[in-house]
Order: C-alpha cells, then sequence, then structure tokens
C-alpha cells in the first residue's frame, strides 16, 4: 500500500483481516499451523498462530509430538490480544486434555462475535498424532461456540460415535443438534472415483442478511475426484474458510471458494515419494466447474432444458397487455410476464401475452408461476433462488419449459449451474431501481468476471440498468441486459428504446 507524503511516495503497512489459527505445528508444512498460514497469506489475510503441539512428520507418518502446556497456550492467547481481537478463528488438532479444552471454552466465551471454524482433526492420516479415543464432555462443549464444523466423514462419525453405515444426512443434523451453527463434511473419505461430494447443513433462520442461506440449508458440494491423495486438504479447507469469512465474504461464497481452494491445493500438490503428496496452498483461477446439488442428489440431473435459438438480447420484464403490446411494436428481443398482486384476471391476461409474444416471435418467460406456464405453453419459466428451492424441476422439462434462473452469489450460480438451465441472469448490476434487494451491486469489474468464466451458457444482467449506463454494461461482454424501470410505457419509451437497441449486438 502506497501514501503521499510531502508530493513523495512512499510505502505503508498494509491493514487485513486476522484469523487466530489454534493447531499443532506441522514440520512437513502439509497441514497444520504451516496450511494455515500459508492459505491465510494466499488469501491476503493476516495470520496469528497459537501452537497446540509440535510435531517430527513427514509424508510417511509422524514421528514425535510434544504437546506444549497450558501456561504457554495462555502466554500465545495473551501475546495474540496484545495486537487485538481476530477476525476469524480456526481450531485444529486438539489434545486430549479436558483442563485446556475448559481453559479454550472461557477463552471462546469472551469472543462469541467472532466467527469459529473447527476442523476436528482425530490424528494424522499416516498415524502418530492421535486424539482421544471418544469424545470427551468437554470437547463436545466446544461445538457451541463454532460456526462452521469442517470433519471429513471418519472424524464425523467419530464425534457421533456411529459407524460409516448411518446415512451422511443423518449424520450432519446429529451433529448440528449439537450445537454447531452449520457443518461442511468434506468428501474426500467417501464418494465415488470421478467425483467428491462435501455435504454441507446449516440451521434455517439463523441469518436473514444473506436471503441464500433462507433459500437451501442443506446442499452438496460437488468437484472433480483428483486422481491421488495428499497431505493437508482438510487443514487448507478449513483455512480458506475461516480467511473468507474473516475476509466479510458471504457465508455461502467462503464455503464455495474454500472448497475450491483444498481442490487447488491439491492439485498442486508437491511430489513426495510415498506417494502421499504435500498439499501447497493455491487458490483455483474460478469455482465456475464445481456444482451445488441438492443434499439428497448424488448425480447430475438427467434431464436439461431447451437450449436458445440466440442471446437474450433486449429483455422486458412487464406486468400488463398495454405495456407488453408496446414493447413487441418496438422490437423488444425478450419478455418476462412478472405480476407482483395478481387478480381474477391474471390466468387470462398471462394467456393472451403468451399468444401475442408467439405470434411476434419473442420468446415470453413466466416468473416464478411454472404451473401456469406448462398450463398454458409459455415459452420459458423464470425462477428466483427461492422458488428454486420449491418448484419441481423435473415438471418444467418434462413440460419443454425454457428455464432462467436468477443468481447474485457465486454460490447462486453454481447452484443454478448444477440444473444445466437455459440461461442465468446475474444481478443487481448496479442499484435497482424497482425493488430493494438484500445484494449488493455487483459492479462491472464482477459482472465482466462472471460472463468470462460463464460464458459457455446463454446470460442476461438485470439492477438498475438504463440507457444512460447500458454502454458500460455490455464493454463487460454481456449480450443481453434485463430491463424494468428503462422501459416503463411513458412518453419517452420509443427513444429510449432506440438508445438502447442501438448499445447491444443485432441478435436478429
Amino acid at each position: 500500500m502506497n501514501t503521499t507524503t510531502a508530493g513523495i511516495t512512499v510505502s505503508a503497512p498494509v491493514k487485513r483481516p486476522r484469523v487466530w489459527s489454534l493447531a499443532a505445528s506441522d514440520s512437513s508444512a502439509g497441514a497444520g499451523l504451516q496450511a494455515d498460514l500459508t492459505m491465510s497469506h494466499v488469501l491476503n489475510v493476516d495470520c496469528s498462530t497459537l501452537v497446540t503441539a509440535v510435531t517430527a512428520q513427514s509424508s510417511r507418518g509422524v514421528g514425535s509430538v510434544e504437546v506444549m502446556p497450558r501456561s504457554m497456550l495462555e502466554f500465545q492467547w495473551q501475546a495474540a490480544m496484545v495486537d487485538g481481537e481476530p477476525d476469524a478463528i480456526k481450531i485444529g488438532w486438539l489434545p486430549h486434555d479436558p483442563e485446556l479444552i475448559a481453559w479454550l471454552l472461557l477463552k471462546l466465551e469472551g469472543l462469541r462475535h467472532v466467527p469459529v471454524i473447527w476442523d476436528p482433526v482425530l490424528g494424522a492420516t499416516r498415524g502418530g498424532l492421535e486424539g482421544a479415543d471418544k469424545p470427551f464432555p468437554e470437547l463436545m462443549a466446544l461445538l457451541k461456540y463454532v460456526t462452521v464444523l469442517t470433519p471429513n466423514w471418519k472424524e464425523a462419525c467419530w464425534l457421533l460415535q456411529v459407524g460409516d453405515d448411518v446415512l451422511p444426512s443423518a449424520v450432519a443434523m446429529g451433529l448440528l443438534a449439537k450445537g454447531p451453527a452449520s457443518i461442511l463434511i468434506t468428501g474426500g473419505d467417501k464418494g465415488n472415483d470421478h467425483e467428491v461430494a462435501d455435504l454441507f447443513f446449516g440451521k434455517p433462520g439463523s441469518d436473514h442478511e444473506e436471503p441464500e442461506r433462507e433459500a437451501l440449508t442443506a446442499f452438496r458440494v460437488l468437484h472433480r475426484r483428483l486422481p491421488y491423495s495428499g497431505h493437508g486438504t482438510g487443514c487448507h479447507c478449513s483455512a480458506a474458510l475461516a480467511a473468507g469469512l474473516a475476509r466479510g465474504m458471504r457465508h455461502y461464497d467462503a464455503v464455495l471458494m474454500a472448497v475450491g481452494a483444498a481442490s487447488a491445493s491439491l492439485e498442486n500438490s508437491t511430489e513426495r515419494a510415498s506417494g502421499y503428496h504435500n498439499c501447497f496452498a493455491q487458490l483455483p483461477d474460478s469455482t465456475a466447474s464445481i456444482r451445488v446439488a441438492p443434499a439428497g442428489s448424488h448425480t447430475v440431473p438427467e434431464h436439461a432444458f431447451p437450449r436458445l435459438e440466440r442471446p437474450l438480447g433486449l429483455y422486458g420484464i412487464v406486468d400488463n397487455l398495454e405495456w407488453l403490446k408496446r414493447l413487441l411494436s418496438l422490437g423488444i428481443d425478450t419478455l418476462q410476464w412478472r405480476v407482483q398482486d395478481p387478480d381474477d384476471t391474471h390466468r387470462e391476461q398471462a394467456e393472451v401475452a403468451i399468444e401475442l409474444c408467439r405470434e411476434a416471435g419473442v420468446p415470453l418467460f413466466i416468473n416464478d408461476d411454472w404451473q401456469l406456464a406448462a398450463e398454458l405453453g409459455a415459452y420459458g419459466v423464470h425462477l428466483g433462488q427461492e422458488d428454486l428451492t420449491s418448484a419441481n424441476l423435473t415438471q418444467i422439462a418434462a413440460a419443454g419449459l425454457a428455464l432462467g434462473i436468477s443468481t447474485h452469489t457465486r454460490w447462486e450460480i453454481a447452484r443454478a449451474r448444477y440444473w444445466n438451465p437455459s440461461y442465468i441472469a446475474f444481478g443487481p448490476v448496479y442499484k435497482p431501481l424497482s425493488k430493494e434487494l438484500k445484494y449488493p451491486p455487483l459492479g462491472l469489474k464482477r459482472l465482466q468476471k462472471w460472463r468470462q468464466q460463464h460464458a459457455d451458457i446463454p446470460t442476461t444482467c438485470i439492477g438498475g440498468i438504463t440507457h444512460q449506463n447500458i454502454d458500460d454494461v455490455v464493454k463487460t461482454g454481456m449480450d443481453s441486459v434485463a430491463i424494468v424501470t428503462d422501459l416503463k410505457d411513458d412518453r419517452q419509451l420509443m427513444t429510449r428504446m432506440g438508445r438502447l437497441r442501438r448499445s447491444l449486438p443485432k441478435i436478429r
């Protein structure tokens, strides 16, 4: 970071978010504190370390472990507090010491506002770093302070003291009942030969400021399985998640980023002669290949929605027939029928709207009401994130309807793309003119990045777009914009429509 003093540019310290890592040191540097440090630095987050144990280990196993006394942990905690409270705490391996855990519980009580990520490491995969034979009361009491618990499958079963024949959803729900706000069971040790499925469960109604957490509280994060194993994937995942939350990322976006970071760190691992390679902290170029699936689903859905014959172009959103007719007469490319408060004539008017658009050769999407769209034979249906939860996607596909899905975050894009829709909509680009949303504006830089990452599927964008700023939006690579307010039916509509049409690529 640079500052200017007396006309001279000089360097200055950078203010960064701060993570505290409470874990064992790994002399081989693939996991533990070393993984937390490197992953934090990759994410531009400062990381203070509180060492629970010093180990001597290699890719072949752990040779020696020296557990830190509680007095040393107290000194480390106090030293960390000198520089201020953390923005997130990441907990790794903890010794079998009820008194030490009781000490930690008291410390966390004073930091209840700080997100806590606990990766409940049972021991090193190659042996030698062992914890308790079974959970003891103090260890289980730690769960009530945890924001996200990140065990692998074996660790999750151990914490709940069940066999691995129990349904993963039952294990997740059983652990949630013990106190954590959410749980991410990493699936590297369970799944099929081609795909890893990480299972996430959260508690409903816990955070109304992030609508996506209300729309779906349980899901699977699907990503490619690599043909080799590595040391430290769980540590890199939980460290990335802590860093993401420390940076203020949205909860689900941080989960998506952490899963991608763990996979990238394994793909970028350092070769070891034993064949058990050392993960090397790395961020993925993109999370575009990751999909978010329903919690009970293991495979990509077989049904596919119709492909669009051309770009969506200038996409108008209307709620009455006169407005729809005017836009058709002016050469609109695509329309959406969105009526906020339907009356007794809603079905009849929707039927007329569909017929008018069919005669004009303009695709018409019905907003949310997929049953009506199927009954009336509309071109397609557009669903928001909440409606995506309740809609019957199989019936929509069977009716031959094209499907559009609204997205506002990276996680929502991953969720939408699982269903292989006809198009996805990004938004809000700017502050919306027609309604309030609990999502911040994307801005042009992020819009351009998303367009590049998802160039293989038709896209549109919405939110505050007008004839005055459309040129900037089109420069991001978007070939379609969805507009409500600036296409209102008034005396200036023809002028605004002409300006909007000239800015978009000609698609007819």
